[in-house]
This record gives C-alpha cells, structure tokens and sequence, in this order.
C-alpha cells in the first residue's frame, strides 16, 4: 500500500516487509519480518502480524526493533482502514481469545486494553474521525449487528481537550 503521503511503498513478500521509496533508482528497505503490514495514518509507524497471525508487531517506519504484542487476531484491519486511530497511537484489533471475539485496543507503547468482548464474530473496526469512538460489526447469523463502543477510547484529559476545542470552535 502507498504511505499517507505518497512518497513510499509498503508490500510483504516471502514473509519479509519491506518498504520502497517512490524516487526513480531507490532500493527496497527491509524493515521486519512479518505479514500484512498497515500504515499508520502519520506514515511513522508500521503494524503487522507475527508468529503465523499469534502476535501482532508495532515497528517504527524506519525500521529498528519491532514491539511484539502476544494478541492472536481472529480478524485484521483492511488496508484501507488499517485499524489505526487517526492520532496514530492506538490500534483497533479484533482478537480470538479462548473462542470469544475481543475488539482491543493496542498502544504504540505495548498497552492493550479490552474494549468490547462478545460470543460472535466481530469484525471491521473503524475509528470515528475524531478518535474518540470505534465502529464495528459483530455478526449475528442469520442477521448483523453494526455498534459504536459506548465508552469513550481516549483518556479523559484528551477527551477534556477535544472537547474544549469544539466549544471554542461553535461545535456542541
């Protein structure tokens, strides 16, 4: 997939993530091992899975020592949302824990935290533009069900700010 900002190719080939500048004659740059690699929105960090999907690795753009988070993911954010928050800190994934679905919630520091559990398969994590909430489907046969988490995703001094801001910008 194409960084945020154009300038670079992110592909796996062979279990080995490489990154490519777009600029005529640059070398591919190996950058981890691993699988289906995402973008974080600011094109700083990298996250992908590890170990044949068991952990999920967190790696910075430019390489160095990846962060290795032991969460089995049942399901992995399309590259077309990636599952990342729009800060770039946090990412939404949906792991497989002793055959429940658990939406979580991973830091860029290693911090996970559960944010919804349920019996059925959930899927799809989006984050709201703000960063504030996670939209996501759990699947119900015969029928779906579309959520958005009802607890705020951010901590309370972020959303304090958020907040203020939207009233100093007329927003209610």
């Amino acid at each position: 997939s194409a960084s945020p900002d154009g300038k670079s190719l992110l592909y796996e080939t062979d279990a080995q993530i490489y990154v490519l500048e777009t600029e005529q004659g640059t070398e591919p740059r190996r950058i981890t091992i691993g699988l289906e690699p995402r973008w974080s929105p600011d094109g700083e960090t990298l996250c992908y899975l590890r170990h044949f999907r068991t952990k999920v690795g967190i790696v910075p753009a430019a390489g160095g020592e990846p962060n290795l988070l032991d969460l089995k993911p049942s399901t992995w954010p399309a590259a077309t949302t990636s599952g990342w928050s729009p800060d770039a800190q946090t990412l939404a994934v949906v792991a497989d824990e002793e055959g429940r679905s658990v939406l979580t919630l991973l830091s860029v520091d290693g911090t996970q935290r559960p944010l919804y559990e349920g019996s059925d398969p959930i899927s799809a994590a989006v984050w709201s533009t703000d960063g504030t909430r996670v939209f996501f489907v759990e699947n119900h046969p015969p029928s779906v069900g579309y959520y958005i988490s009802t607890e705020p995703v951010v901590p309370s001094v972020q959303q304090a700010a958020v907040a203020a801001m939207r009233r100093t910008d007329g927003f209610r």
